[in-house]
């Protein structure tokens, strides 16, 4: 519209007035009226917010939801977990008088157990539950809740159900978390801490412990449990759990070799069956099971540092 009246006022100069009358009427027709500012504004607000229902939309769907009754075993409701997030499994029982509870095998920093009355002394808590009387999670050690002997459906990465209340979500990095009645907490490859906890806990867990600390509690393929403690200054504890908890799995599955069943775990580390105190008899009935950061030939494992021991709770009044 606008290069014909330039033409003509190359040409003809006579008519350069007409011409630039013409041009000034075209831009005076491309100005849109009020009505249509008013039109495009609108246009564009409507835009803008089917986009943001598209986002908070897209949002709300970020985890599947699961019907519950999946998850119903005549009437109690067990969701499984993961071995590698640290939370086993949670159970819900709405017609019975029975508290909403899930096992996990904790991790260092342990939070202590919270009920008395159950736990031996010198126990870790393997339970975070909430019965009627509770105004919040609490840490309990319940016997016999050290996994299930027939795993439940698991809940899988990105899904979530609500079973009576209580809401389980397997987040997206592999770790839980666990709202109900108001309360909530989270459980990271055994790292525990309740709502709003979760970065300090995992940033304390990160960090090496000194020679003696706790870093978590498991069982033997005896059934026996032990307490898992490191016993050397520099000990990381997150890795050295995964590790030992590996070596059981595969002392269970018969994969370590030799009297002293060597395994060396697929992140370098080397595990045996022949730890002794010093004054111990240096027979196979005394050996605990031990994981190191080396593998038995003594090349150093590709990440962390120390060394743990399975020990019994009159063993590691020992160390």
């Amino acid at each position: 519209m606008r290069t014909l009246p330039a033409l003509a006022a190359t040409l003809l100069a006579a008519i350069t007035l007409s011409a630039c009358t013409t041009a000034d009427q075209n831009t005076a027709d491309e100005t849109p009226t009020p009505e249509e500012s008013t039109q495009a504004t609108s246009t564009q607000a409507t835009s803008a917010q089917a986009t943001s229902t598209q986002a908070t939309s897209t949002q709300a769907e970020a985890y599947e939801e699961l019907d519950p009754e999946l998850f119903n075993s005549g009437g109690a409701y067990v969701v499984g977990g993961s071995e590698e997030s640290g939370l086993l499994g949670c159970m819900a029982q709405p017609a019975a008088d029975y508290p909403f509870n899930c096992q996990i095998n904790f991790t260092y920093p342990i939070p202590p157990v919270e009920k008395d009355g159950v736990a031996p002394e010198g126990m870790s808590p393997n339970v975070a539950s909430m019965g009627d009387d509770d105004d919040r999670f609490v840490t309990v050690f319940s016997p016999g809740s050290q996994g299930y002997f027939e795993p439940p459906r698991p809940l899988g990465p990105g899904q979530r159900v609500t079973i009576d209340g209580a809401e389980i979500t397997h987040l997206h990095d592999g770790g839980f978390r666990v709202t109900y009645r108001g309360d909530a907490f989270e459980v990271h490859e055994g790292v525990y801490a309740r709502d709003g906890e979760i970065d300090a806990a995992l940033a304390a867990a990160a960090q090496p412990v000194a020679r003696g600390t706790k870093c978590g509690q498991t069982y033997v393929p005896s059934g026996q449990d032990v307490t898992v403690v490191a016993v050397e200054d520099g000990t990381t504890c997150g890795i050295a759990m995964r590790v030992f908890r590996g070596y059981v799995s595969a002392l269970m599955a018969g994969e370590p070799e030799g009297q002293a069943a060597f395994w060396t775990a697929p992140n370098g580390w080397g595990c045996f069956a022949r730890w002794f105190f010093p004054d111990e008899e240096y027979v196979g009935a005394n050996g605990k099971l031990a994981c190191s950061a080396q593998d038995p030939s003594g090349i150093p494992a590709q990440e962390g540092s120390g060394e743990v021991v399975g020990l019994s709770l009159e063993d590691h009044n020992r160390l």
